[in-house]
């Protein structure tokens, strides 16, 4: 297979992502969360299937007043080993 070798290699290192996009299809069983951390390359996760609908399902019957729905994501996102951190920070 054919590659490109960059004589500068890109090095783009940081450790702050944040939420930048939900996006919830009930009918096909698929949440896509989108995290930035600029300038560093989007990170998107997605959950499919009866996982997905169980997410959805919850987010629907959360009480976000003690804790944000940014968090509760993050949170989701530690527990299942898709990202390996702390969360820090207070909600927007």
């Amino acid at each position: 297979m054919e590659q490109l070798d960059l004589t500068t290699p890109v090095v783009v290192t940081t450790s702050a992502y944040k939420v930048d996009q939900v996006h919830e299809r009930w009918t096909a069983q698929r949440i896509t969360i989108v995290l930035i951390a600029p300038p560093a390359p989007a990170l998107i996760i997605e959950y499919t299937g009866i996982e997905a609908r169980d997410m959805m399902i919850a987010g629907n019957k959360s009480n976000n007043t003690v804790k944000s729905r940014d968090k509760r994501i993050m949170e989701k996102l530690i527990a299942d080993g898709k990202l390996a951190g702390t969360i820090s920070g207070t909600v927007d």
